[in-house]
């Protein structure tokens, strides 16, 4: 288990005589010295995701079809990375979307079969759209020797036909900005291929529209990479293309990998909401972040997950909540309500995007529900569709067996956390999924993502505030699970605490869906939480454990 010099399953176990509450003291003071470190000069908090197989094979696929000595380069590094890099596995679209995108990026041909179609809906239907298109060009893009199974002439009318339609109806769809650029330059690819280049050219022209200073699509590695691959089939003596391709170049990490966005707003709300009422944060630590997230609210109220993008409804709420209680948010907080009573569907419910067609998702809900309960009397906004809604979702995910799921984060402990405090705390799904939840901690004390996964800090931080925070204080969580509990998890978290005060992670947050990524500060904020909320009860006049 690593930890503070990696300690052994012996030191663990001394760990559980320690005392509870100096414990997460101890804990959550070198945790804060690592949260304070690390703030940036802005006020927020940004932290490079750990690398994966999609971006780097991409950007790998697209700087390979250029002929420059620093893009030779640069492709020898992704490839030598890439060859031992292993695909993720959590999901099947997401093994297959990085196996085929490897064997694209380095002319193996380990590309395989998905083995089934049954990924059907606005999820999953622009990974599943991307995939054919690099598929139906590889001869075109990819480098020599790549042998992938062809996609079907009925397939590649069938895929042409469904982007020009898209492309007709982008502006009443609303789309994403960086699945705007994805679309623009899967339609230039494919009408490319077709031998459509009056097509092909006034697409990479509007795709061309799109692109930031620093030669960028929004700040996006997987966006921009795409696009440098229809700016050189298309139009290859533009300057969009040279600037995007400078834009990899630079972006290319030391160990020859690219990463996925960084989501800076959404990263420190969650350091706030994480941190919050620690003294030395409050003081060191907050004035700075409220001045961050005051400057990154957009002019119509919302928050985005990352500057530079429109609002979403999932981090305005997030925000919201960070923000509760502070009079010196007071106007950035009716900006946002005004966003989320607008953004407000006709059935009583919230997407992610502000995007026509985006489905609602039970933790984005959850959240818009749960802030407008925090400032109840500030606002007009009904939620009794909504939350009979999470009702009827909690109801059904847990007739299932399997459980509570969110949309943005794998596993339950995220998944219990962030939709009960939404839900009665003693509605008999939230006690059954508590009682689930508590019933799945590992024998090291602490708590997973999933199956394939071992304990994780995160896991463990986020089913601790679940436990003790999601049923009201009091209500409930001693009677589930096993006594010692808390000693056990706090015994874990201790044991796997670097000696930097930061924990380690592994890939949680979904995006673009279904792949993971990992944010070593969502790791800290998720395990901050649930040692706050530890020991806030067991400091409490009703001391005791679960």
């Amino acid at each position: 288990m690593p930890g503070r010099g990696g300690e052994s399953g012996t030191a663990y176990r001394d760990l559980l005589h320690h005392d509870p509450v100096r414990q997460a003291d101890d804990m959550l003071a070198r945790a804060l010295g690592h949260c304070l470190r690390h703030q940036r000069e802005d006020g927020g908090w940004r932290s490079p995701p750990d690398p994966r197989v999609t971006e780097t094979a991409l950007a790998c696929l697209a700087l390979s079809r250029e002929a420059t000595p620093a893009a030779r380069h640069a492709v020898r590094r992704a490839r030598q990375w890439l060859r031992t890099a292993r695909p993720q596995t959590h999901h099947p679209l997401a093994q297959y979307t990085e196996t085929l995108l490897a064997g694209l990026a380095c002319g193996t041909g380990d590309g395989h079969g998905l083995g089934t179609e049954a990924f059907t809906g606005p999820v999953f239907a622009p990974r599943l759209r991307l995939l054919a298109v690099l598929r139906a060009c590889a001869e075109r893009v990819a480098p020599d020797g790549a042998g992938h199974e062809p996609v079907t002439a009925d397939g590649l009318r069938a895929l042409r036909a469904g982007l020009r339609t898209a492309v007709d109806g982008a502006a009443r769809s609303r789309l994403k900005s960086w699945a705007l650029v994805d679309l623009l330059a899967e339609h230039a690819l494919v009408e490319r291929y077709f031998g459509a280049a009056q097509d092909a050219e006034a697409a990479a022209r509007r795709l061309a529209d799109l692109q930031a200073p620093d030669g960028s699509f929004y700040g996006n590695v997987l966006s921009t990479s795409l696009a440098l691959l229809a700016l050189h089939a298309v139009v290859p003596a533009g300057t969009a293309r040279y600037r995007a391709r400078g834009y990899l170049l630079t972006a290319q990490h030391p160990d020859g990998t690219w990463r996925f966005l960084t989501t800076d707003v959404w990263d420190t709300q969650l350091t706030v909401r994480a941190f919050r009422g620690e003294p030395d944060f409050d003081v060191q630590g907050l004035p700075r972040a409220l001045d961050f997230l005051r400057a990154a609210q957009r002019p119509d109220g919302g928050w985005p997950c990352r500057q530079g993008l429109e609002s979403d409804n999932d981090t305005t709420a997030a925000v919201l909540l960070a923000l509760a209680g502070l009079p010196e948010a007071a106007d950035a907080a009716r900006g946002a309500l005004r966003h989320l009573a607008e953004q407000q569907s006709r059935a009583g419910l919230w997407s992610t995007w502000q995007a026509a067609g985006d489905p609602p998702a039970p933790d984005v809900v959850a959240h818009a529900v749960t802030a407008l309960d925090r400032y109840r009397g500030r606002h007009r906004v009904p939620t009794g569709a909504a939350r009979r809604w999470l009702l009827a979702y909690a109801g059904r995910a847990g007739a299932t067996g399997d459980g509570w799921a969110a949309s943005w984060y794998r596993g339950a402990p995220y998944a219990v956390c962030e939709i009960a405090p939404a839900l009665p705390p003693g509605h008999r799904a939230v006690r059954a999924e508590l009682t689930r939840l508590a019933a799945s901690r590992r024998p090291d004390g602490g708590w997973a993502h999933g199956p394939d996964t071992g304990s994780l800090p995160s896991a463990t931080g986020l089913a601790l505030a679940a436990l003790y925070g999601a049923a009201g204080p009091g209500n409930g969580t001693r009677a589930v699970g096993p006594g010692g509990g808390t000693r056990a998890a706090l015994a874990y978290l201790a044991a796997a605490q670097r000696a930097d005060g930061s924990w380690p992670g592994r890939p949680e947050m979904y995006g673009p869906r279904p792949l993971l990524s990992h944010s070593p500060a969502q790791t800290l904020a998720f395990t901050v939480l649930g040692l706050t909320a530890a020991r806030r009860a067991l400091r409490g006049p009703r001391r005791g454990e679960w």
